[in-house]
């Protein structure tokens, strides 16, 4: 049985963000662009080669029958696809918008959140640090709609609430992070934790709702991200986003990094 290869699809995937690059490539063709590698993240997902042909309607049902059936990651699957033949087609002629592309694009930013989503299902979000510091260097968007999904799958991991508030101001504002943790206060003052101090001083204990809020406020008042886009991003991670490792866990991640990061 011939299963996917990455090494296949790198032309092409670089193709595809180099036209999606070109401001003067019309919304139609970078529709067709996104859709296109949308075909390839399906083909990873079910382990396609590209001897087989793929079909993206088929494929969509085929990833709900393997278990890949989150309403988030289907609904943003159909995004990509959204009116995609009516605009083929001369008989009733419609544009796409500036703003259903953005859809679109924003679409795909949450299917990247979803590989990691997946991917820390199956290993604990927190549990390697070396993990967790190359993750740290995707973009925030990307960081914020993993975390998200991970936070209403597992609301009690801390370093999942912690990570996702940085994301949250990162990715938006101080603002909307603070809206976030009022609005979910009363889980996070039951969320106590263990503060170790410096100089010999007696350990703190410390609720996740105050830890969250004096972080929010921290961020408000003097912090500027260094990159927030791909491209921006693509530099640190080459620099420091490779994990050191042989286990399973290490090897899945570097492959999923790998793969997000190619064209960008």
């Amino acid at each position: 049985m011939q299963h996917y290869n990455h090494e296949e699809y790198v032309s092409t995937i670089e193709s595809i963000f180099s036209d999606l690059s070109i401001g003067e490539l019309s919304i139609e063709a970078k529709s067709n662009q996104l859709r296109r590698y949308t075909e390839i993240v399906c083909r990873r997902l079910l382990d396609i080669s590209n001897k087989k042909p793929l079909i993206l309607s088929i494929a969509k049902k085929d990833l709900q029958d393997r278990g890949y059936n989150e309403e988030f990651f289907q609904n943003a699957l159909s995004v990509i696809t959204k009116d995609q033949k009516q605009y083929a087609h001369t008989q009733k002629p419609m544009l796409l918008t500036n703003d259903l592309l953005e859809e679109k694009i924003d679409a795909l930013f949450t299917i990247y959140g979803y590989l990691f989503y997946r991917f820390f299902l199956k290993h604990e979000f927190g549990k390697n640090p070396d993990i967790l510091t190359a993750f740290s260097i995707l973009p925030p968007i990307i960081r914020y709609k993993t975390l998200s999904r991970l936070f209403e799958f597992t609301p009690n991991n801390t370093m999942v609430i912690d990570k996702l508030v940085l994301a949250i101001l990162k990715a938006f504002d101080a603002e909307y992070a603070l809206e976030w943790i009022e609005k979910n206060k009363e889980l996070l003052m039951m969320l106590v934790i263990i503060q170790e101090l410096p100089m010999g001083l007696p350990a703190l204990q410390n609720n996740m709702y105050n830890i969250c809020m004096e972080k929010a406020y921290q961020m408000k008042r003097n912090y500027k991200h260094p990159y927030t886009t791909f491209q921006e991003a693509k530099r640190y991670y080459n620099e420091h986003g490779i994990v050191q490792g042989e286990s399973e866990e290490v090897i899945e991640f570097n492959s999923l990094m790998e793969f997000v990061y190619t064209g960008h």
